[in-house]
């Protein structure tokens, strides 16, 4: 009799301990991928702030521009003298930004924007994260 309780008190202790681990390991996992996702964020955050460090004009219009906009769509421009044959669309003029292309190019390059150019015209779209952190920026 007291050979099969110890047998039973081994099998008991093993299962907790199995259990203990798969618990551990689910909520150990857990918390480091809310970490990773902090981190993401926070990394996402401060490549806004260098953006905006580097084009607060741009991005400001742009704010105002998005903010109770549904249209997430944007052109490029020459100059305002240029006529632009499209219904309800937000542009920006290379003649008052500085430079224009090349603060495009990073916005694309960093995934805030995607090049959806189908004609000879520049044309892009802003992503969700973009048109989020351009609501909460604060002027």
């Amino acid at each position: 009799m007291i050979y099969k309780t110890r047998k039973m008190e081994t099998i008991i202790t093993f299962i907790a301990g199995v259990f203990t681990g798969i618990i551990s390991q689910y909520y150990g996992t857990r918390l480091s991928d809310k970490a990773k996702n902090r981190d993401v964020i926070n990394e996402r955050k401060k490549l806004f702030e260098k953006a905006y460090n580097q084009m607060p004009k741009l991005l400001k219009q742009m704010k105002s521009n998005f903010e109770h906009s549904s249209n997430r769509e944007f052109f490029i421009l020459p100059s305002k003298g240029i006529i632009f044959n499209a219904v309800n669309y937000i542009a920006y003029y290379q003649d008052e930004h500085e430079d224009l292309k090349s603060k495009i190019g990073f916005l694309e390059d960093e995934s805030f924007i995607k090049d959806i150019t189908e004609t000879s015209t520049p044309k892009y779209r802003i992503s969700n994260e973009f048109s989020e952190l351009l609501k909460t920026m604060k002027l």
